[in-house]
């Protein structure tokens, strides 16, 4: 747990650790989540408007005291290399 709220950090890029990471914080567990990305490849969901505030990796610390209090309106919080 980081500043309160919990966050996953998924390092290679692949397939093969990216599904699982977004399971282990799906509440509806790995059914839910392959639901939930099988909308997102069909074109049916679109993630994009949730995503609210982008920080870079040294300005992570930002967005999560953002995220985890709640300001500025934010909803999803992406943090990019």
């Amino acid at each position: 747990m980081l500043c309160g709220v919990d966050v996953g950090i998924e390092v290679l890029g692949t397939q093969e650790t990216f599904a699982p990471a977004l399971c282990s914080f799906c509440l509806g567990g790995k059914e839910c989540m392959r639901r939930l990305l099988s909308l997102v490849q069909s074109g049916r969901f679109d993630p994009m408007p949730l995503l609210t505030h982008t920080f870079v990796l040294d300005d992570s610390a930002r967005g999560c005291r953002l995220f985890g209090e709640s300001l500025d309106k934010v909803m999803k919080v992406a943090i990019r290399p």
